[in-house]
């Protein structure tokens, strides 16, 4: 299947920069602070009053705080995942752009050449005929009419 696939480089870049930005200056930065402020909460609910409704609340809380975290590193890995895969479509695209434009410049150079010395070859075949003569058999005997 022959066809052209056009892709906005620049638009790919820039969701891939504004990724990284997200996940850098926001996500990162919030996970940590939800860790540093809740753990300490967490460690400390519900000791003084072991009740079994206490602990219960206190293990689902834990539970909570764990998933939520783990949803949290899970985007960031993913993040990271789709940022880097970003940069290896741009560096392909721009690679694949690369080659096309090297074997484009080639065909045309060759092209270029191959119609120079055509040109060369049809010029000195001018110049050639010019200083040919035709045989007197050649022309009919009636001076030229046939």
């Amino acid at each position: 299947m022959a066809g052209n696939i056009d892709i906005d480089l620049d638009s790919v870049r820039a969701f891939g920069e504004e990724l990284r930005a997200e996940v850098t200056r926001g996500i990162r930065p919030s996970a940590v602070a939800i860790v540093r402020d809740s753990e300490p909460d967490i460690v400390h609910y519900g000791v003084r009053t072991a009740t079994p409704a206490m602990t219960s609340a206190r293990i689902r809380l834990q539970d909570s705080l764990a998933l939520a975290l783990d949803n949290m590193r899970r985007f960031v890995n993913v993040s990271q995942s789709m940022v880097a895969a970003v940069e290896t479509l741009i560096a392909a695209y721009e690679s694949a752009d690369g080659v096309s434009r090297e074997a484009a410049e080639k065909i045309l150079a060759d092209a270029t050449a191959q119609a120079d010395v055509a040109r060369a070859r049809y010029e000195a075949a001018q110049i050639a005929a010019a200083h040919v003569s035709l045989p007197d058999d050649y022309l009919p005997a009636d001076g030229g009419m046939a």
